[in-house]
């Protein structure tokens, strides 16, 4: 499908949030016998944590996959970041930003929808879907390591570069990595950078295949650099159609697309120039995504109450093996009312590569998203450091005391 007829497609799409014809089973009993949640104080322990805290923020909450309510405050751009209206740009739930490691569970869903498609499985070995002429596919623990252990960050494979030409020379190494316990490491995630184009690829979506572009460089001369642009395009496009648009979510890129004054990050407690990452699509897998927080809401609700990016099947496989969700029992475990919960938090600091500011000032994002067991999934964003926590934690303890005494 072309990128065009993809952008129409997802404008068809409701923006608002589907109403579930039938409700899943819950992620585990709800214990708390003498006590309700209060989803209204849910709402204000957010907005209490965030309002104040951060130049600006902004958080939307569906309840079993309707829409419930959202808010935000603060700014998105200050006034001395938008010199050519004058004016600041207030945050809103609508207003898109980086996402940071958030965008982990959304390149995992992408993966997870393209292998449904062609009837595979997470044990499909990683050499499979690379590059075949440009590329060497050894014994190493990298081309025969399978998908499974790069969504749960167990390949063993220590920090690299996300960029294609990084990403390559570290799979030519060919090593083998003894220690496969988990080690949350990005590079993880810029391998399925290229895993979801070869998918991608494979069922025949691309007007130019990429096995075309790689004879192109292989034996007419043409630079590496066009199979590198190929991929990263064929990736964009694949979330796109597979993880937006089955949610009514318009056409993104890892970059500020045709914004008009996109969201800056800042340092909460210092006067100094916002900053963001800017263009991310070379590196764009682990991180890079911009979307707001009811685009990300949305993807939630979505994910659990429809088959509309993954069946059944692969929503508990995901659960169960905690593939694209973070892995982290202090934030998602030990409820107050039982259950567990799936989430994904993002962070990022200007003194960090890829594009990392030429003087780091401690500017960034905290960003997050929660489906907890009792049929609440929520989204927050802030787009400074230096006043709130991370955002999955703010929403936990958001939840935990909003349970009220009967």
């Amino acid at each position: 499908m072309k990128k065009s007829a993809i952008r129409f497609f997802a404008l068809l799409l409701p923006i608002l949030f589907i109403a579930p014809s039938c409700e899943p089973e819950d992620d585990g009993p709800i214990l708390q016998t003498n006590f309700y949640f209060d989803i209204d104080l849910f709402a204000e322990n957010v907005k209490s944590a965030l309002d104040g805290n951060a130049v600006g923020w902004a958080f939307s909450i569906s309840q079993k996959g309707a829409f419930y309510t959202s808010d935000a405050g603060g700014f998105a751009v200050t006034v001395d970041d938008a010199p050519t209206s004058g004016m600041a740009v207030e945050h809103s739930p609508t207003k898109i930003q980086d996402i940071a490691s958030v965008s982990k569970t959304i390149t995992a869903l992408c993966v997870l929808r393209l292998l449904q498609e062609k009837g595979m499985d997470v044990d499909q070995k990683l050499w499979n879907w690379m590059p075949g002429m440009p590329w060497q596919h050894g014994s190493g623990d990298i081309p025969q390591g399978e998908i499974r252990a790069f969504l749960t960050h167990t390949s063993g494979i220590p920090a690299t570069n996300l960029d294609y030409f990084s990403l390559k020379s570290r799979y030519f190494e060919n090593d083998t990595y003894p220690d496969k316990s988990y080690n949350y490491t990005n590079a993880n995630y810029a391998y399925m950078r290229l895993v979801i184009a070869y998918l991608y690829n494979s069922l025949g979506e691309l007007d130019y295949p990429l096995a075309s572009v790689e004879n192109d460089v292989a034996n007419n001369g043409d630079p590496e650099s066009d199979l590198e642009d190929a991929i990263n395009a064929a990736y964009i496009e694949a979330v796109n159609k597979y993880v937006f648009a089955p949610c009514g979510i318009s056409w993104k890129e890892p970059k500020p697309d045709g914004e008009t004054n996109p969201t800056m990050n800042y340092n909460f407690n210092t006067a100094t120039p916002g900053w963001n990452k800017g263009d991310m699509t070379k590196f764009a897998g682990s991180a890079g995504w911009r979307l707001s927080a009811k685009d990300l809401n949305n993807i939630l609700a979505t994910l659990k109450y429809t088959d509309k990016i993954l069946n059944e099947e692969f929503k508990t496989k995901m659960n169960d093996e905690l593939l694209g969700w973070q892995n982290d029992p202090g934030i998602f475990e030990g409820l107050t009312g039982g259950g567990v919960s799936y989430g994904h938090e993002g962070y990022y600091e200007d003194k960090y590569s890829p594009n990392a500011a030429a003087v780091p000032q401690g500017r960034g994002v905290f960003t997050g998203m929660t489906i907890f067991p009792n049929g609440v999934e929520v989204a927050a964003v802030v787009n400074s450091l230096g006043g709130t926590n991370t955002m999955c934690r703010v929403l936990r303890t958001a939840y935990d005391n909003a349970w009220v005494q009967l």
